[in-house]
Parts: C-alpha cells; sequence; structure tokens
C-alpha cells in the first residue's frame, strides 16, 4: 500500500516574520519528497487524495479542519520567550498534531520547559543533510598558509547581528592569516576587515560545495563556524559536516547532538543573562572565543579524522527512517 501526504508547511496562515521557506529552510522537506518512493509513500498536490498530512510550520484551516491524522515537524524558536507571541501558531500546530516530531532533544526539552508535554505524541529526529549532494570527495587534512572558515549569518536578525558582532576586528588582528565567507543575508550600512567577505543566500547543494571549494581536491574552507544563540539543529550545520567540514559552535543548544567529535563548542559568559535580556548585539567573552579557535586549529587534523570515518549515509537513512515510519504508523 502507498501513502500518500500531503505537505502544507506554505500553507495560509504561515507566520510571516518566517518568510516563504526558502531551499535551505525546507531542505529536510525535499529530502522526504525526493526519496518518499524508495519508502513506499508518494506525495500528492490536495488533501482530499491523502491519507496524512504533515507541516514543516502550521497546518491550514483546511488540514486543520479535516480528520485526516496530522504530523508536525517542530524546531527551536520557542525558546525565545521574547517572541512566544509571534511563535504561537507553530506551537498551537504542536498541539493540534497527531505526532510532533523534534529535530534535536534540546528542542524537545526547550519545548518541555516551556509547556510540559500536553502532545498526544513525541519523537526525536535529528538533522542530517545527504551526503550524496553535498560531500566534495574528501574532508582536508591540514591547515593551510591561511585558515579558511566559512559562517552563517542567516535568519532573524537577534541572530544575524550577534554572528557580525563577534567577527570583531579584535579577532581578525589576532588571526591575520584568516579568510572567513559569511553566508546567508546581507549586513547593510556597515563596515567590516577586508578578509570578511560575504556571499548572500545559497539556492543549491551546488552552490554552497562551490563556495567552500576551489575543486574536490583543493579546500578553500577547512572549517565552519555557528555563532547562532540556542539554535535547535540547523540544517547549515547538518550541510557543512556533509561537506567534510569540522564545526566551531556556540555550545548552547542543539548543535552538539549533530556535531558529536566533529567539532568543538565553547562555553559563553553569562548565557542565561543574555538569554533573559534576549539582546542581539551582546557578545560573548573575546577571549573565550579566542581559546576556542586555536583549539580548533590546533585539533584540526584530529576533528577531520572523526569527519573521515563518520558514517554520514547511514545517519541520513536513519533520518529518512525515522520520518517516514512516523507518518506510516498514522496513514
Amino acid at each position: 500500500m502507498i501513502t500518500k501526504i500531503f505537505d502544507c508547511s506554505n500553507g495560509p496562515g504561515r507566520p510571516p516574520h518566517r518568510g516563504m521557506g526558502g531551499p535551505i529552510e525546507n531542505d529536510i522537506m525535499r529530502y522526504l519528497k525526493k526519496y518518499s518512493n524508495h519508502f513506499d509513500c508518494q506525495f500528492v498536490e490536495t488533501l482530499k487524495d491523502a491519507n496524512v498530512a504533515i507541516t514543516n510550520d502550521v497546518f491550514t484551516k483546511e488540514v486543520a479542519k479535516s480528520n485526516i491524522p496530522k504530523i508536525k515537524r517542530m524546531d527551536g524558536i520557542y525558546w525565545q520567550k521574547k517572541f512566544i507571541e509571534r511563535n504561537e501558531p507553530l506551537n498551537s500546530a504542536a498541539f493540534m498534531a497527531d505526532h510532533v516530531i523534534f529535530i534535536s532533544n534540546y528542542s524537545k526539552n526547550q519545548f518541555y520547559d516551556l509547556y510540559g508535554f500536553p502532545l498526544k505524541a513525541h519523537s526525536v529526529v535529528l538533522n542530517v543533510a545527504d551526503p550524496r549532494e553535498y560531500y566534495p570527495g574528501k574532508p582536508a587534512k591540514k591547515v593551510k598558509s591561511y585558515f579558511g572558515i566559512a559562517a552563517t549569518n542567516w535568519t532573524r536578525e537577534e541572530k544575524r547581528f550577534r554572528t557580525l558582532n563577534l567577527f570583531s576586528d579584535l579577532i581578525f588582528s589576532m588571526l591575520p592569516t584568516s579568510w572567513i565567507l559569511c553566508l546567508g543575508k546581507m549586513p547593510i550600512n556597515r563596515e567590516f576587515p577586508p578578509n570578511l567577505s560575504f556571499r548572500g543566500i545559497y539556492n543549491s547543494p551546488e552552490e554552497f560545495r562551490n563556495l567552500l571549494f576551489l575543486d574536490d581536491q583543493d579546500w578553500k574552507a577547512q572549517g565552519f563556524l555557528n555563532f547562532s544563540y540556542r539554535d535547535a539543529a540547523p540544517k547549515v550545520v547538518a550541510q557543512a559536516l556533509s561537506c567534510g567540514l569540522p564545526v566551531l559552535y556556540a555550545d548552547n543548544g542543539g548543535v552538539k547532538e549533530m556535531v558529536r567529535d566533529c567539532g568543538i563548542g565553547f562555553n559563553e559568559s553569562s548565557p542565561d543573562k543574555f538569554f533573559q535580556e534576549c539582546c542581539p548585539h551582546t557578545t560573548c567573552n573575546i577571549n573565550i572565543l579566542f581559546e576556542a579557535i586555536h583549539n580548533f586549529i590546533n585539533r584540526f587534523e584530529e576533528l577531520s579524522f572523526n569527519i573521515s570515518v563518520r558514517k554520514f549515509n547511514e545517519e541520513f537513512d536513519d533520518m529518512l527512517r525515522g520520518y517516514f515510519d512516523i507518518i506510516k504508523k498514522y496513514a
């Protein structure tokens, strides 16, 4: 029996601050559609042809009023108490769903801290990028004459400016041979050091690879930075790992679950104060970051080896199976 799935992720009612779901944000749904036939599933265009509905955001009114089983993929934006009201449609969708799939244990725990668990059913399926799309050949083995790194400059303004503030002149004076490429939304009316480049939003795995690699045998970037505060399980980190890049990250969210022994996390000073005030322009202790960068460089070969032996294909297949097993259970 073929399970027929209706995806209403970009339907009416989507919170306006979430945009309309770009190619990176919707990567997981794209994977499910790409590989659905391997799991005896099929995505259909209309609700009347489906026997289960899934959303990355909210359920449309049509789906909400129907008796069709509902599955909600839940990310981690609800931790920001400052933004609970504007994110309420997403949280309401979780309460409505027959099953909620959290994208990390951190994501699940944050939801529990805010609401308890008045959910019908839930599970955790960690974000993984498709290695067949992102992996260019083999991981870098050593740091070259310069240390090239890529970083996210993504999503909402409070996260974007936090990332940019960490790229201070002090860091570049400490690491004059570094080259940093910032991916995502572009800053406006700001000046930055010449070795900080901005690319803007990328639209495909191929473009992402081309930004990070000169070719399959040489590496423009040797590492990936994720400074976002309390991210649940950012897909861009999964993409960097699938490209063979170790990750340096702010250890205050679910990134550790994704990175494991293929990167280094650094603890920030006074994270609770930052969280309570939700101040986007606060930066971490620069000495902590400086120490973490040098630790990252010194352990680079070890981290690269860990990536080279990690079985990303199996992790990706497990992620797909996690989604489709739940979908088929309710169909």
